[in-house]
């Protein structure tokens, strides 16, 4: 009989010779294999098939031992996207591409779970034919380093994200960055971006394309028939040209070097270095256009605080435009639902204050049972969790009122400084007065009191 072994010894094959088969018994073979030393993993139903089926003169499996396992590494699941760039255009609901969505950047929300450590496992020693240890690895154990706006759980598992942004994990580090900075145009290699923090944009915004933002955005060059909206504040270098789509919407400040054929809405100041031209503009607490040469020029104006321009229409070319100088109806309505509100939760507060006292006398009465007790005990509680609930919207309710109350303090009455001319083809629409330019009027300041237009010399 031969015998042959694996290189790791952890097979062991075995061959009867034609000449030793008929005088083979299992005993036999078993003894063989003890004299080689195997001792472990003996294929019981191999041996007896050798036998039974008189197999000679071919090697078969007789012996095999456990392999070792290897322990695992330290392993880290990502929730996230790690990388930003554009991926392929996504497929619609009904079956089209949109060739602007290319989920550039997946914005993570504060509190999302970002990472899952996995801990690294020991390893699974091995067992050879002759029952010999064969030894193993544990896994290797890295370690993560918690970075900028993300924080480890308590055992260790999971790291999450302490802001809204974009996560990454480069060398064993996580983080998340509330600024999003884009190198090039956005256009079709980019795709339409929205993200909860800051955006450096350092190209244009082409036709067609979408940015909305949380924070504030930087625009080093134009927008171009593109829409871009932030509930902070827009600053471009270049200019505004929404002739054939788009528009450009801030709820705090717009600072522009141009507008052409422009829709824009500043929640609170619009600043324009050059001109505005053939555009409807919405500002709220002032507009200014204020530099030499500069002007506004054949557009729709509606500013809810002061307007202060060089010059408004122009000698040279005649166009019509109108400017509307008015309350902000928007932050007065808001207050006015605001005050409603509050009254709505005094009145709530009025029904518990009621049935807290109510709760009170019946937990006072004598030989009242212990179970009862307890359980009104519970309703008064709940009651009082209510109120201070109730007393803290309102008191939330009350600081945004007046937020709104000193911002409209602030802005001032709405009127217009004009540092160089009003021309001819101007008409101001206040709030009860309308007023057509017929003649030149230079340097001179434009309001409405009492019902009446006035104009006094800057």
């Amino acid at each position: 009989m031969l015998i042959r072994f694996s290189d790791d010894r952890l097979h062991a094959d075995i061959s009867v010779g034609s000449d030793e088969i008929d005088a083979a018994t299992e005993d036999k073979l078993y003894q063989f294999l003890k004299a080689k030393g195997i001792g472990y993993g003996i294929l019981t139903a191999n041996v007896t098939r050798i036998i039974a089926e008189k197999i000679s003169n071919k090697y078969v499996r007789i012996a095999e031992g456990k392999p070792p396992q290897s322990g695992k590494d330290t392993e880290f699941i990502l929730f996230f996207k790690n990388e930003i760039k554009a991926e392929k255009p996504r497929e619609r609901e009904n079956g089209s591409v949109d060739h602007r969505d290319l989920g550039y950047v997946i914005p993570v929300k504060k509190g999302g779970r970002l990472i899952e450590i996995i801990p690294p496992s020991k390893g699974v020693q091995g067992i050879d034919v002759f029952g010999s240890i064969i030894p193993v690895i544990d896994g290797n154990t890295f370690c993560i380093a918690i970075g900028e706006n993300t924080s480890l759980s308590e055992d260790g598992r999971y790291v999450y994200a302490e802001a809204d942004g974009a996560a990454s994990f480069l060398n064993q580090e996580a983080k998340v960055t509330t600024t999003l900075l884009i190198k090039s145009d956005i256009d079709y290699s980019v795709g339409n971006i929205r993200f909860p923090g800051d955006i450096t944009i350092c190209g244009s915004v082409k036709d067609g394309f979408t940015v909305i933002s949380e924070g504030n955005i930087l625009i080093l060059k134009d927008i171009i028939n593109a829409t871009v909206e932030t509930k902070g504040s827009i600053v471009i270098k270049g200019g505004i040209n929404n002739k054939t789509s788009g528009h450009v919407k801030a709820v705090k400040d717009i600072e522009v070097n141009f507008i052409q054929f422009g829709k824009v809405h500043a929640g609170e100041k619009l600043i324009v270095e050059k001109e505005i031209m053939y555009s409807n503009v919405v500002a709220g607490a002032l507009l200014t256009n204020d530099g030499k040469d500069s002007r506004i020029l054949g557009s729709n104006i509606k500013c809810y605080g002061k307007i202060i321009a060089y010059d408004l229409g122009s000698r040279k070319e005649a166009s019509k435009m109108v400017i509307t100088l008015s309350e902000n109806l928007e932050l007065l309505e808001a207050i006015e639902n605001i005050g409603i509100k509050i009254q709505a939760n005094k009145s709530e507060l009025v029904g518990i204050d009621t049935e807290v006292k109510y709760i009170e006398q019946y937990l006072a009465a004598p030989n009242l049972a212990s179970d009862e007790f307890h359980e009104f005990e519970k309703i008064y509680e709940d009651f009082n969790q209510k109120k201070l609930e109730v007393e803290k919207i309102n008191m939330h309710l009350e600081e945004e009122k007046n937020k709104i109350l000193n911002y409209i303090k602030e802005k001032g009455k709405p009127m217009i400084h004009v540092k160089n001319s009003i021309f001819p083809g101007v008409t101001l629409q206040f709030s009860t007065r309308k007023l057509d330019i017929t003649s030149e009027k230079r340097r001179i300041r434009i309001f409405e009191e009492n019902n009446v237009i006035n104009f006094r010399p800057l």
